[in-house]
């Protein structure tokens, strides 16, 4: 199969809006994290395989990121892979546009997934919650990224990440201009794993390795998402959680 270039790919994430009110992970912890492993990754536990999602042609990042991370939700609750369709995911993504390849500002589209839910072979999945992650709290990256499957993550991408990606290298800070955060665009990936380079992401239908300094400068928005179980198993405050949720709810 002929790789596909970077210009080749599409992002789609639009500028992240930041809501005073969003729940903050750091507020909701029960008890000290403690020692947490030098690396995790959450595809050990399964192999799926990867899929594109249409995001070779259409700016549908924000809401494949989702549906990755729908599909480990429930190899973890059902016991086995769910397979989804390009047509699913492309439905959900222009149903959240209005019919338009425009892009989406993921707070609104993790409102969507809360409330009413990604629909994918016809069943709407749906997140209890939504925290917002500070992007250069290492702990708490980590902690997510081990207990909650995973992370959702807005990155503002630079050229650069156009080219080390196309060199088959991990994504890293470089000098000049093409490092300019936003020069190549805003990218929604799910993040699976980490280890001492920093956290791994899965994008474009394939594992993409950044640095902990790339992450620091460019992920932009990080959410930690879950159902009300895999919070609880977490060692995360769901009944907190679930008061601030009814307080926003009455606001």
């Amino acid at each position: 199969m002929k790789k596909i270039k970077s210009s080749d790919y599409s992002l789609g994430k639009l500028p992240a809006f930041y809501d005073p009110r969003n729940l903050k992970f750091e507020k909701f912890i029960k008890k000290d994290i403690g020692i947490l492993p030098e690396s995790f990754n959450n595809e050990k536990m399964h192999k799926f395989k990867l899929k594109m999602y249409g995001n070779d042609k259409n700016g549908d990042c924000a809401i494949v990121a989702e549906t990755n991370q729908v599909q480990r939700f429930e190899f973890i609750d059902q016991k086995k892979p769910l397979t989804f369709n390009d047509e699913d995911v492309l439905k959900q993504y222009f149903y959240q546009t209005g019919g338009e390849d425009c892009g989406i500002i993921m707070a609104d589209s993790l409102k969507i997934w809360k409330n009413e839910g990604i629909k994918l072979n016809n069943t709407a999945f749906k997140i209890f919650a939504y925290l917002y992650i500070n992007p250069r709290r290492i702990e708490h990256i980590k902690y997510a990224i081990k207990n909650l499957t995973g992370l959702q993550a807005g990155i503002w991408l630079p050229k650069s990440a156009s080219t080390q990606i196309d060199n088959n290298q991990i994504w890293d800070v470089v000098a000049g201009i093409d490092s300019e955060a936003g020069s190549w665009g805003g990218h929604a990936v799910y993040i699976c794993g980490y280890n001492k380079i920093g956290p791994i992401c899965i994008t474009w239908a394939q594992y993409q390795q950044m640095t902990w300094p790339f992450a620091f400068t460019y992920i932009d928005e990080l959410y930690a998402v879950g159902d009300e179980k895999t919070y609880e198993n977490s060692c995360l405050d769901v009944d907190k959680i679930k008061n601030s949720l009814y307080e926003l709810s009455e606001g």
